[in-house]
């Protein structure tokens, strides 16, 4: 038998990725999950796949990505936790992050609760917001996480009744309202609480850099690029806004499972907020 040259895995992975996706190449790239958490997130499951397959199939450049990285799990959380989780989360590390969470449930509850959440009345009736120091944050954030808990627990009509109704704009432009709280962290509450899925971070540089490591797209001359920015040749936020909404990248749909995998594609730390919140919470 004539010696036959074994294809490299460059090879065959570049062959791979020219092809559409089928179901059993989608499935391969889903994590598996209990069958509980399949029964209680369905609806969420069934988006989540529509958007990968769409993607996988309309953005090539994705693909690989896609299938290296596990799949977004878009789950609808409580909002003010989340909004903490975000405030929290500014600037730090996941590790750091996530050793700030359980000492902040634990000063607002002065007990351990097992299901990690934070609750309006109790971070409310805190009267000197000072006392959160003790889980280790800063002076600003302590205020803002004071402050936004008085908001919800004084107004739940503004800050408790959310629907689809409510368009992203209205959202950001309620939340942006309380001290501390920037465009940003508005954003993960979009995307993280609410599910909502055309929201595209482009202020945020793993998102940013995400765009650079996956497209190329680079620094603009027009964009006012930091020292750093420039160095790291990172394209502005109105160019990844620009490209994301072409049809090079799905054409502006699914902009919050895109700006996922450019956090993975950036190897930047993800928000993944609690999903075992209980439905019915308890006060502290």
């Amino acid at each position: 038998m004539p010696n036959r040259k074994r294809k490299t895995w460059t090879q065959v992975k570049a062959a791979r990725l020219r092809k559409p996706a089928t179901p059993k190449m989608l499935k391969a790239v889903t994590l598996p999950v209990t069958v509980l958490q399949r029964l209680q997130q369905a609806q969420r499951e069934a988006l989540d796949y529509a958007a990968l397959e769409y993607l996988y199939n309309r953005v090539p450049a994705m693909r690989l990505v896609i299938e290296t990285h596990p799949p977004p799990h878009f789950v609808t959380c409580d909002v003010f936790t989340v909004l903490v989780q975000a405030i929290v989360w500014q600037q730090l590390s996941a590790r750091a992050a996530a050793k700030l969470w359980p000492r902040l449930v634990q000063v607002q509850c002065r007990r351990t609760n097992p299901h990690l959440y934070v609750n309006p009345p109790a971070l409310a009736s805190i009267a000197d917001p000072a006392l959160l120091r003790a889980a280790g944050l800063p002076q600003s954030r302590c205020v803002a996480i004071v402050e936004a808990a008085r908001a919800f627990h004084s107004v739940p009509e503004l800050y408790t009744n959310w629907d689809d109704s409510i368009d992203d704009t209205e959202v950001v432009g309620r939340l942006t309202r309380l001290r501390g709280i920037g465009e940003w962290t508005a954003q993960m509450v979009l995307m993280f609480a609410m599910r909502r899925m055309n929201v595209l971070p482009t202020g945020d540089l793993g998102v940013r850099r995400g765009f650079s490591v996956v497209f190329g797209l680079k620094a603009d001359s027009k964009g006012k690029l930091s020292i750093h920015e420039r160095r790291s040749a990172l394209p502005s936020p109105a160019a990844v806004e620009t490209f994301a909404r072409s049809e090079a990248c799905g054409g502006g749909r699914f902009l919050t499972v895109v700006s996922y995998y450019m956090w993975r594609a950036a190897g930047a730390d993800v928000l993944v907020p609690d999903g075992t919140l209980p439905r019915r919470r308890q006060d502290c």
